[in-house]
């Protein structure tokens, strides 16, 4: 089921998502023309293109999207009267397969996941660390996230014994999954979750449903809680952000209906 899941979603947001969807229509809206298509089929084409564009282009529904995600846990976690347990990093910085073939590591957008993951780490000295990623693709599968993960601590000079590294993942299910088989959660044991703030409603409710008792520690925001939303131009800014943030809100609405997290939006 896990497998099917996974494949699936992979096709599905391969063409749902907004910047390949404007890809499409782009190039049906001209070749409805040149087969000499319909009048109403061409209209229709060429409108919802306009729409869209300007609807991801001029219009700020990415902010709007993205941060009622970003902002539904606060940036700074409250004041600890004990150390937490352990301190729990999820993947999606490093390109294992650039990394891999490269030969050096790969860090792409949210890499405050990584370099929180170190600061943390010093500064909870007896806490346990444990970076979680594997290969999301549906190819180049052998690559693993968490061995380039391995590699850059080691190149930052670091020792890797310090820190745990889970590299089966491919989604945030299964890092839940694989993280509770190497640390069973205890209900009196707090832990740091560290992921991207678009990220952390989703990744808390899961963690959650396996019984960790989760701390949330967002990091690699996109927008500002204070900023002012106002309308610009710019498309290609405006298409990544907003599929960010509709994957993040079909992943909440799947992963809910599936049982897989505690509540439809979690909070804190």
């Amino acid at each position: 089921m896990d497998d099917f899941l996974f494949v699936a979603s992979k096709i599905f947001w391969g063409i749902a998502q907004p910047t390949n969807l404007v890809t499409l229509l782009a190039i049906a809206a001209p070749a409805a023309v040149l087969l000499k298509a319909g009048k109403r089929l061409v209209r229709s084409l060429s409108a919802l293109l306009l729409v869209f564009v300007l609807t991801f282009t001029v219009v700020p529904v990415d902010d709007w999207l993205l941060g009622a995600l970003e902002h539904r846990f606060p940036p700074q976690m409250p004041d600890m009267a004990d150390p937490p347990e352990g301190i729990i990093v999820l993947g999606g910085v490093i390109d294992p397969v650039k990394s891999a073939k490269s030969g050096i590591p790969a860090i792409g957008s949210g890499a405050e996941r990584f370099t929180e993951m170190l600061h943390l780490a010093r500064k909870y000295p007896s806490a346990r660390v444990i970076f979680s990623g594997g290969s999301g693709r549906l190819t180049d599968r052998e690559y693993k996230e968490g061995d380039a993960a391995r590699d850059l601590v080691e190149r930052i000079g670091l020792s890797a014994t310090r820190f745990s590294f889970e590299s089966e993942a491919r989604n945030t299910i299964e890092n839940a999954m694989y993280v509770s088989r190497l640390f069973p959660p205890q209900p009196d044991k707090s832990w740091l979750l560290v992921t991207s703030a678009f990220h952390m409603p989703r990744s808390v409710g899961v963690f959650r449903r396996m019984g960790f008792n989760i701390i949330p520690y967002p990091v690699d925001f996109r927008t500002e809680k204070d900023g002012e939303i106002g309308f610009g131009f710019d498309m290609v800014g405006g298409l990544s952000r907003a599929s960010l943030a509709i994957k993040e809100w079909v992943g909440l609405t799947v992963y809910w209906l599936l049982g897989r997290t505690d509540s439809w939006f979690p909070a804190p």
